[in-house]
């Protein structure tokens, strides 16, 4: 990667994302979110949330969402280098030098990123699809009424493709389902964890699905390896007392 994760971390935790989102969105105080219009589709009630807190934006309508990076690829259609660069200057963030052989490896990753945003795309746009979500609404609703200590929310994709692409599109799933947990269960942010692991627990057997070549019959032979699944650390079985 270009810029190592705590450098990235660092620009998006001295950027303010609510300021920066408020230069284009009208939005709201309500309790320790933003709410405003999504600037993504037509919509007359708010559905748009942003937050300092996790720095991030979400729009509970449409689906799109992400951080301080991908805001900028997404209204000012800047490249993901592009937008680390105009926050880190804001927030005087000092980046390393590249050098001219850095920058091609960088744009063999970049295909990799985008098409790991479109595969993310493709998951969220299913978990809003009636039967995706009325399974985890389900779930949610179980969980308002137990007690338990941690929740932990595992992605999973099928064996085609390589490592980074699997490992990145799997942590991506999870962190999908574990942001729609947190808002519909009302889970705190500090009760649940999203991981990635990636192809390496498949549920399909080997002589199930043969082949390496991404062709349609493989693709659908592997579906129930792309998945996710949710661990819940429980105190105890009974519902929690109202």
């Amino acid at each position: 990667m270009r810029y190592g994760p705590n450098l990235l971390e660092e620009v998006l935790r001295r950027t303010d994302i609510v300021q920066l989102v408020g230069k284009r969105v009208k939005l709201a105080r309500r309790g320790q979110a933003f709410w405003g219009c999504c600037p993504f589709h037509q919509e007359k009630s708010p559905s748009f949330k942003v937050e300092n807190a996790r720095r991030t934006y979400k729009c509970f309508g449409c689906g799109k969402g992400g951080d301080a990076f991908r805001w900028l690829m997404e209204v000012e259609g800047l490249s993901f280098p592009e937008s680390v660069e105009r926050l880190a200057g804001e927030a005087g963030v000092e980046l390393p030098k590249w050098s001219p052989e850095d920058e091609a490896r960088e744009e063999k990753k970049k295909s990799l990123y985008d098409v790991v945003e479109a595969a993310c795309a493709f998951f969220e746009a299913q978990l809003r699809e009636p039967a995706g979500k009325q399974a985890l609404d389900v779930f949610a609703m179980e969980l308002k009424g137990t007690h338990y200590r941690v929740i932990t929310v595992t992605g999973y994709t099928d064996r085609i493709g390589s490592h980074d692409y699997n490992q990145k599109l799997s942590e991506r799933r999870a962190e999908s389902v574990k942001l729609y947990l947190i808002e519909a269960a009302g889970i705190p942010p500090d009760k649940i964890s999203a991981q990635g692991a990636d192809g390496s627990s498949p549920v399909t057997k080997p002589d199930e699905c043969v082949g390496q070549k991404r062709t349609p019959q493989l693709i659908a032979c592997l579906q129930p390896d792309r998945r996710v699944e949710v661990e819940v650390d429980a105190t105890e079985l009974q519902p929690a007392p109202n």
